[in-house]
C-alpha cells in the first residue's frame, strides 16, 4: 500500500472507532424497508456489494447477505471492514468478501494532510484544492465486477470529508467555496460509480445527508438559527429556502436529486424517499434515499 492509501486509511478507521451501534438505529430501520423495496424489484441475486461498508452499523447486513450469493464489502479502512465481516453470522461468512480501496483515489499530494498546521496556512490549503481540480477523482470503473445489489448508504459526504477536516475552520472564503465545488464534483462521480455497477436489471440504493441539525460537541450548527424543530426539515418549503441560501446550510459532498438525474433517467428511479435520522441526543440528518434500477 502507498504511503497516500494508507493516510486515508489511518484517517478513515480513527473516525471509525468512535461511532456506536445505537446512534444508527433510526436510519438502519429506515434502510431496512428500502432494501425490501429493492428485493421486490430485483431480477436477480447473483452478487451485492456495500460501498463504503465500514462498521456495517447502518445495514440489516445479515439479511443482504443471506439474500445474494455473494456480497462484497468495500471500504479504504481494510482494519475496520474485517471486524464488519466478524459481525456477520458464522455460517453466512464465506460468503462475504473483503475489498480494500480508495474509490475516490485521492492523489500524491494528500500527503499534505501530515502537516498539522495546513489549516492556517491559507496558500497551501488552496494550492492542494487546486491540485484535486485538476485530478480524476472518483474514476467511473471500480473494478470490473457488475452485481445485482449496490449499496452507498451515506457514502458521498465521507468521501471529501479528509480535505473538509482542513478547510472547515477556514476564514478564507474561497477556501470555503472551493471545498464545498470539490465535495460537489466528488458526490457527482460517485453517483456514476454506483450506475456503473450494476448489471441489467441490477438495484442500487443511494442515501445522502442532505441537512445537519442541532449541535456538534456543543456547537450549534447553522440550520439551528433557521429552523427550532428538526421536523421542520421534512418541510418542503423550508427545504426550498434552505436550497436558496445553502452555504453552510447543505452538508458537503451530498447526492441530490440534481446529481442523481445527472446519470440516471427518471424512468431507471424505483423510489425517492426522505427521513429524519437521530444520530444522537443532540444531532439530527435529513436524509434522501433514491432506489435506482439499470436498464434491463
Amino acid at each position: 500500500m502507498n504511503k497516500d492509501v494508507a493516510i486515508i486509511q489511518e484517517f478513515f478507521n480513527k473516525i471509525n472507532q468512535f461511532e456506536l451501534p445505537s446512534t444508527w438505529d433510526s436510519h438502519r430501520n429506515e434502510l431496512k424497508k428500502i432494501i425490501g423495496i429493492s428485493e421486490f424489484f430485483g431480477e436477480n441475486f447473483d452478487n451485492s456489494v456495500i460501498i463504503g461498508a465500514g462498521n456495517l452499523y447502518d445495514l440489516p447486513f445479515n439479511e443482504i447477505v443471506e439474500n445474494y450469493e455473494q456480497t462484497d464489502l468495500l471500504d479504504v479502512d481494510s482494519a475496520t471492514l474485517i471486524k464488519a465481516k466478524d459481525r456477520v453470522d458464522t455460517e453466512l461468512q464465506s460468503k462475504v468478501n473483503l475489498i480494500t480501496r480508495d474509490i475516490v483515489g485521492y492523489p500524491e499530494q494528500i500527503s499534505i494532510l501530515d502537516l498539522q498546521d495546513l489549516d492556517k496556512n491559507s496558500v497551501a490549503v488552496k494550492e492542494l484544492l487546486q491540485q484535486l481540480f485538476s485530478a480524476e477523482l472518483c474514476p467511473i470503473k471500480i473494478f470490473q465486477t457488475q452485481y445485482s445489489l449496490a449499496i452507498s448508504s451515506t457514502v458521498s459526504s465521507q468521501l471529501i470529508l479528509p480535505i473538509s477536516k482542513i478547510t472547515d475552520h477556514s476564514s478564507n472564503d474561497k477556501v470555503i467555496v472551493m471545498t464545498k465545488e470539490l465535495g460537489d464534483i466528488i458526490a457527482d462521480r460517485h453517483v456514476k460509480q454506483v450506475w456503473d455497477l450494476l448489471k441489467r436489471g441490477g438495484i442500487g440504493i443511494i442515501s445522502s445527508e442532505q441537512y445537519a441539525w442541532g449541535s456538534i460537541d456543543n456547537s450549534p450548527l447553522p440550520l439551528t438559527k433557521v429552523i427550532n424543530d428538526p421536523a421542520l426539515m421534512m418541510d418542503e418549503n423550508i427545504q426550498s429556502q434552505i436550497e436558496l441560501i445553502k452555504g453552510g446550510l447543505v452538508i458537503n459532498g451530498r447526492v441530490t436529486s440534481e446529481s442523481i438525474l445527472h446519470h440516471i433517467p427518471q424512468s431507471n428511479i424505483l423510489k425517492e424517499s426522505e427521513w429524519i435520522w437521530q444520530f444522537d441526543n443532540e444531532l439530527f440528518y435529513l436524509v434522501k434515499c433514491w432506489v435506482i434500477i439499470k436498464d434491463r
